[in-house]
């Protein structure tokens, strides 16, 4: 609690910057943040009418360039603040932002997304709790998939 607590607080401090701070303002930074949105596109073969959970948001960097493709975006943070930013970067597109721990993913049914994505999320989080819950959100999909394979696609990433 008092580590998250400190990352809620950290992020306030920042809120106004972020975007500096975090690399993205600039030209360079935003040619990174394209390049990386793609390469989410691409790698998670997103399509018009995926169910998307977006952990660690931030401030929408990479909800305002995936909710294009028609996903149906799922975008979360523990800071209530850069939810309202991305809900408003956002608008007009088929998202929902919720203020949820990223290591718990308490609130979310089993099995609920295709797809799970986020952009400079998992240095923040402990990473075996947050590929615990990314594995419960994720349906197994085909009829050849298994428990191990999904563990095996997770960890890979």
């Amino acid at each position: 609690l008092m580590i998250k607590d400190s990352e809620i607080r950290h992020h306030q401090r920042i809120l106004e910057d972020a975007e500096r701070i975090w690399g993205r303002s600039g030209r360079s930074g935003r040619i990174r943040l394209e390049r990386r949105a793609n390469m989410v596109i691409e790698y998670c073969k997103l399509q018009p009418g995926m169910r998307v959970l977006e952990i660690g948001c931030g401030t929408g960097s990479l909800s305002e360039r995936l909710v294009p493709t028609g996903v149906m975006l799922t975008a979360t943070d523990i800071l209530p603040e850069f939810l309202e930013i991305t809900a408003q970067k956002c608008a007009g597109h088929r998202i929902e932002t919720k203020i949820v721990d990223a290591e718990t993913l308490a609130g979310l049914n089993d099995d609920s997304f295709e797809a799970v994505v986020g952009l400079s999320v998992l240095h923040h989080l402990h990473l075996k709790d947050v590929l615990a819950s990314i594995h419960r959100v994720l349906p197994c999909s085909g009829e050849n998939s298994t428990d191990r394979d999904k563990e095996a696609s997770i960890s890979s990433e």
